[in-house]
């Protein structure tokens, strides 16, 4: 996948979410973008001495972003989960979405 002019990132894994590694236009891995569960979010883990242009860390930031909201959707219809009012994740008692409280007609 494509991140602005200079940057592209791959899908390496799942641990327990998805792991991408950054590639310079050389193909040269600049760090990884993983889950920081203690922030709740995707990070970006730069390699040592990576240097960054603005545009490239715009870039990176969108790109977190993206992913930290893609990982909040409920995993069987893709709704944004509600804390506290669901039974698809956590088994019914931390978050989901409301649609799986809807009874089936």
């Amino acid at each position: 996948m494509k991140l602005g002019k200079h940057m592209t990132a791959k899908a390496v894994g799942i641990a327990p979410r998805e792991v991408y590694t950054i590639h310079a236009s050389n193909d040269a891995i600049v760090g990884t973008v993983e889950w920081y569960p203690r922030w709740r979010q995707y990070v970006f883990d730069p390699e040592p001495g990576g240097v960054f242009s603005h545009d490239c860390l715009a870039e990176l930031s969108a790109f977190c972003a993206a992913r930290t909201k893609e990982s909040a959707k409920c995993s069987s219809c893709q709704h944004k989960p509600h804390r506290g009012l669901c039974t698809a994740r956590s088994g019914g008692t931390a978050y989901g979405c409301m649609c799986s409280r809807q009874e089936e007609p």
